[in-house]
């Protein structure tokens, strides 16, 4: 475990823990004679816990964070007093919870999300354009779309499960979470379905054609 400065305006990264999680909290000053937490912030920035004493051991301070307390998923924001040399001085860091306790918080998620969207979007035009006198390769697509479907919905639902949705860009992407694979799939069967009545249309009217110029005979 790396030494936590005292001072610094850099937020260290205390490291990332499963949801539920018993933490062991501590900050390390061989110089200290006392260390107290004064607020632990959740992701949402309330204040999970203020105004605790750690409990000393050689050098190191330690506080037990109670499972508990970790329910929320995202960034936790832990701040600090000691008194190193008899100086009381603040310190902080972060620690990460998700629900597996995999650290996810340097993974850009966004250019996979925008790359399989604009393909699901490509085929799906392809589908629609090609319907009709090609509905074998309008199905093709189609079925290609829903395939895409899932890890783009797989994607997503990593994002909001393990935090993402507090930040400022994803802020509402918890609420689509739920509504975007029913939007989502409902769409492409729209358009399938499309496709399927177009196929009957175009095969209906090759018929009457046929029937024409059977008729002219």
């Amino acid at each position: 475990m790396a030494i936590l400065p005292m001072v610094s305006a850099v937020i260290y990264d205390f490291g990332t823990f499963k949801q539920g999680q018993e933490i062991n909290l501590i900050q390390i000053c061989a110089s200290c004679t006392s260390n107290n937490i004064t607020a632990i912030l959740y992701p949402n920035s309330t204040v999970a816990i203020a105004d605790v004493e750690m409990t000393p051991v050689t050098g190191i301070f330690n506080y037990t964070l109670s499972g508990s307390l970790t329910d929320n998923v995202g960034r936790y924001l832990v701040n600090g007093i000691g008194n190193p040399a008899g100086v009381n001085t603040e310190w902080n860091y972060e620690f990460y919870v998700t629900k597996s306790g995999e650290n996810y918080s340097n993974f850009n998620f966004l250019p996979m999300i925008l790359v399989l969207f604009a393909i699901i979007f490509m085929f799906s035009f392809l589908a629609v354009s090609l319907a009709g006198d090609h509905a074998f390769i309008s199905i093709f697509f189609i079925l290609l779309s829903l395939f895409l479907l899932n890890p783009l919905l797989g994607v997503i639902n990593v994002m909001v499960e393990n935090g993402f949705s507090n930040s400022a860009l994803m802020g509402q992407l918890e609420v689509f979470n739920t509504l975007l694979p029913w939007i989502m799939y409902g769409v492409l069967f729209y358009i399938l379905t499309y496709i399927l009545i177009k196929a009957v249309e175009s095969w209906q009217t090759k018929k009457k054609f046929r029937l024409g110029l059977k008729g002219l005979e």
